[in-house]
């Protein structure tokens, strides 16, 4: 079936799971959805698409795209922006069709993140060959111990997903035996919390398949663009922002492992502001003895709450002049505010860490990390 560039930016391809090659542009179809893209890649979706739509001939129709996507997370579904001659600026979303359902006239596909949520039904073992399930990761670094198990997904079967070396040396380790009947998303779950972020970001070869890269840092993050909120030209929409002191103390108190008189403890903390009343809090430290780490502990709590919070929720609609790749999850967005008839003058550095994609309105509502 021919391509088919609509009247707006926003695309949405069907792709081959396994391959990530190309099948289908579906974007003349697409009636809705909304897809929420996280940071560790475990978000989900709806795409709907017309399925009764009237078309001119030679064009996909929605009985003929029903047909097309297969129903065994074969197929896959891109969600993008374009410019006006077709060429694809950014990719938003992509994800594994997991149900189609017909009501109304419409097709209702329901997709979960990809790559991540095939690596919720691979084992350290393939079907027929349990006796090699063994697997280790000795002294890597998260990099290659994210890599390690990419590598050893791929076993019983391909995905398209660029690996990174396997050799890198570090503290990371993890013994597995086959009868834990480990995941890889168990191992990779084991990797972030020995303090790593893990993301799989998609891109378009110039063949048009879709591959993705893996990304691996204690943070990640990306370039950073400046935007207004008050100028006239801001693609920010539903700004709304103040202060939260909800979380805020004046002291930390952490005790560690140990009974009674010999119980170790930390603390942080000398009082509150001039006016303000005192709120301390207790956390536990039980798996250390270490009075410098209680301390330490007891400082970085404290700082993180030390004040209230700066908070901020916005919608961004993407253009031709700032695209869907201004918005995406690790980008971080400087938001400039000036002459606000409320709220003061200032500058705020945020990390995107997810998106709602709203396919209806065309609206994208990050989550916004302070930096």
């Amino acid at each position: 079936m021919p391509d088919v560039i609509p009247n707006h930016q926003w695309f949405v391809w069907l792709h081959d799971s396994v391959t990530g090659d190309f099948r289908h542009d579906l974007s003349h179809l697409l009636a809705g959805g909304s897809a929420d893209d996280a940071l560790a890649g475990t978000g989900s979706g709806t795409v709907t698409l017309q399925g009764n739509a009237v078309l001119p001939a030679g064009v996909m129709t929605g009985a003929q795209a029903y047909a097309a996507i297969k129903d065994d997370g074969a197929s896959e579904i891109v969600i993008g922006m374009r410019d006006a001659s077709g060429v694809v600026v950014s990719i938003g979303f992509a994800a594994y069709v997991m149900k189609k359902w017909v009501s109304n006239g419409q097709i209702t596909l329901t997709v979960d993140q990809a790559p991540r949520r095939f690596m919720t039904e691979r084992f350290t073992f393939c079907m027929s060959d349990f006796a090699s399930g063994d697997f280790q990761i000795i002294g890597k670094s998260i990099e290659a111990a994210v890599a390690s198990v990419i590598a050893r997904s791929m076993l019983c079967g391909p995905l398209p997903i660029d690996i990174g070396p396997t050799t890198g040396s570090g503290g990371f380790t993890a013994d597995v035996s086959r009868w834990e009947i480990t995941t890889m998303e168990d191992l990779l779950v084991r990797i972030e919390k020995y303090g790593a972020e893990i993301r799989f970001e998609p891109y378009l070869t110039p063949t048009r398949q879709l591959r993705f890269n893996v990304r691996v840092a204690t943070k990640i993050t990306g370039p950073v663009r400046v935007i207004s909120v008050t100028a006239a030209a801001t693609p920010i929409v539903d700004y709304e922002a103040g202060t939260d002191s909800r979380r805020q103390l004046t002291g930390t108190f952490v005790s560690g492992k140990g009974m009674g008189s010999r119980l170790p403890y930390g603390w942080a903390g000398t009082g509150a502001d001039p006016g303000a009343p005192i709120r301390d809090a207790y956390r536990s430290g039980a798996d250390t003895d270490n009075t410098n780490v209680l301390m330490a502990a007891a400082a970085s709590d404290l700082n993180n709450n030390r004040h209230a919070r700066e908070m901020a929720t916005f919608s961004v609609i993407p253009s031709q002049d700032f695209p869907l790749s201004n918005f995406a999850v690790t980008r971080r967005l400087t938001v400039e505010r000036r002459g606000h008839p409320i709220l003061p003058d200032s500058d705020q550095t945020y990390r995107i860490t997810g998106n709602h994609i709203d396919l209806s309105t065309r609206k994208i509502t990050p989550t916004l990390e302070l930096m």
